[in-house]
């Protein structure tokens, strides 16, 4: 038994790989005229929303404190002391 392969390159069967590789070729000569794209995420965007808010709320935490400043150096700050030992034992578990 004989077999004769004719042809141009004879006998070379595509593996999947090979043919994986040819179509990339293919789609990535399709593309070559193409621009690329960048898309940020939504979540990349909530944090960028989240650092403003931050920062917001920093100054507005800079601004109470300078006011509660300057009404314990007038003497005008009168904390009530049942409340502040309510909230230390609650902050340290014992209620």
């Amino acid at each position: 038994m004989s077999i004769k392969i004719s042809g141009e390159g004879g006998f070379n069967p595509t593996s999947p790989l090979k043919k994986m590789q040819q179509n990339q070729k293919v789609s990535n000569a399709d593309k070559a005229g193409q621009k690329d794209k960048v898309n940020f995420s939504s979540f990349l965007q909530d944090a960028n929303q989240a650092n403003k808010v931050n920062s917001t709320a920093s100054e507005t935490r800079a601004e109470k404190i300078q006011a509660l400043k300057e009404r314990i150096a007038a003497g005008e700050y009168n904390p009530d002391p049942k409340a502040v030992a309510e909230s230390l034992l609650k902050n340290i578990g014992v209620e």
